[in-house]
């Protein structure tokens, strides 16, 4: 009888550990989300404004807004893995976005992100539910562009 009171015990311990540590894992990982997607947007703003930087020469100041039309992920020097492409409208495209994945959508010049954990964030989808966040490149009024959301969301603490 002892013997099965202390596996119960063991098995108990064992149980919290578990819990605990996938509690923990799913926090870290969605913080690694978090800031991985704040790298990214800073890359492609930066290759943005590189463009605006390259060709103010020749085109003037018409060229921030002609950029901020434009794909960024084609500017990056290297080309995110996440990436599946370019497509004219979506969710209308036959493309399947999976969690992680990024795209831009041509018809509203948007940069289209899917998170791998949606219930850490707080708005940022069109009709309700945080199953993709949207950003668009706006001119700062600097001679530049910076990605704004096109949905106020946040991520949770």
């Amino acid at each position: 009888m002892r013997k099965r009171f202390e596996y119960g015990v063991a098995a108990l311990i064992f149980a919290a550990l578990a819990i605990g540590y996938t509690t923990v894992y799913h926090s870290l990982s969605a913080t690694v989300e978090r800031y991985t997607v704040a790298a990214n947007l800073s890359a492609l703003e930066m290759a943005a404004n590189m463009q605006i930087a390259t060709r103010r020469v020749d085109a003037g100041p018409a060229v921030v807004e002609l950029v901020a039309s434009s794909n960024p992920f084609e500017w990056l020097d290297e080309p995110l893995e996440e990436y599946y492409g370019a497509v004219a409208n979506y969710p209308a495209a036959a493309v399947e976005l999976p969690p992680g994945g990024w795209l831009y959508v041509e018809e509203r010049r948007a940069i289209l992100y899917r998170p791998l954990y949606p219930r850490q964030l707080v708005g940022g989808v069109r009709g309700g539910g945080p199953e993709r966040i949207e950003w668009q490149l706006e001119p700062t009024g600097r001679g530049g562009v910076s990605a704004e959301p096109v949905v106020p969301y946040r991520w949770r603490e």
